[in-house]
């Protein structure tokens, strides 16, 4: 049950990550309209605008191909040495994992909200691809069914996480953890972003993920930050209302948000990669607000 559980958490992650595929349902402008980011980092470190001590930002993949997977120990130096890592969701916090598994039920059983149609569709798929009928999540949300199936799509015999790697890191060294949202937040933002109706489509295009997961693991362990965002958002697997809620609007609460947490110590932000990139991106936000971020090579 923890190890399912565990599953379920990294891939309602991903979602917020927005690593789902299906039909774009509108050509739109999601590229940024500054100058693309050159520089091959994951690693940015935040200072300036009086800050005593930095603190970092740094791109995850929530679920990668093990092949593909290396924390640099630039990156695991600068865990150690800040006072709390901070990432979107706080997977050792037991009232956060409370949180998570509540929002994964759903209001009534898939088996009465779906149609007869929908409802063998994805049943086909997930016996497919989980090895199980979907009368056995029959309870859950068609969002945290999709996120189970997204972590199994990976291309690759052995999956890892940065999230639970990060962990891992924080709880050997004793370093404090924290979050930048609340999953309340995030699974608002999730129901905002794909509905019911888009989340069949997604199930009726699962094929196209495996292909698209395989190029960007290749790009991110090349560090193409800005190739990793171009590919997450281009149309075909993000729509303008999940470029809007799943990115843009959470970007700009983290930026209100990270000054303040800033201020009193060193913090390490590790949240998806295609949060940093973009004209809403982190990077350029918290340059807006006159702090120097910069690129750590390593």
């Amino acid at each position: 049950m923890k190890k399912t559980f565990k599953i379920f958490a990294a891939g309602i992650a991903l979602i917020g990550l927005s690593l789902v595929n299906g039909p774009a349902q509108a050509q739109t402008k999601n590229k940024a309209a500054l100058e693309p980011i050159k520089e091959k980092a994951m690693l940015w470190e935040i200072s300036g605008k009086g800050l005593q001590k930095p603190s970092y930002l740094f791109g995850t993949i929530h679920l990668i191909c093990a092949e593909n997977f290396e924390i640099k120990p630039v990156v695991a130096e600068k865990i150690k040495s800040s006072d709390r890592l901070v990432m979107e969701l706080d997977f050792s916090n037991k009232e956060t994992l409370a949180e998570l598994q509540k929002g994964m039920i759903g209001e009534k059983p898939l088996s009465q909200t779906l149609s007869a149609a929908d409802y063998r569709t994805v049943d086909s798929l997930v016996q497919l691809k989980a090895g199980a009928p979907l009368k056995n999540f029959d309870m859950l949300t068609l969002q945290t069914v999709s996120s189970l199936l997204l972590a199994k799509a990976a291309p690759c015999k052995e999956s890892k996480s940065f999230e639970f790697e990060f962990l891992k890191i924080a709880a050997d060294n004793k370093i404090a953890t924290g979050q930048i949202e609340r999953v309340t937040e995030q699974l608002d933002y999730l129901k905002k972003a794909y509905s019911d109706e888009r989340t069949i489509a997604d199930f009726k295009n699962y094929d196209q993920l495996t292909n698209m997961l395989t190029a960007m693991g290749k790009k991110y362990q090349a560090g193409e930050l800005q190739q990793v965002y171009d590919t997450i958002t281009a149309p075909q697997f993000m729509d303008e209302t999940a470029v809007k809620y799943m990115l843009t609007e959470r970007n700009h609460n983290w930026a209100e948000r990270m000054p303040q947490m800033m201020e009193k110590e060193t913090n390490f932000f590790a949240v998806g990669a295609a949060h940093l990139p973009g004209e809403n991106g982190m990077i350029h936000l918290l340059r807006a607000k006159g702090y120097q971020v910069k690129p750590i090579f390593k």
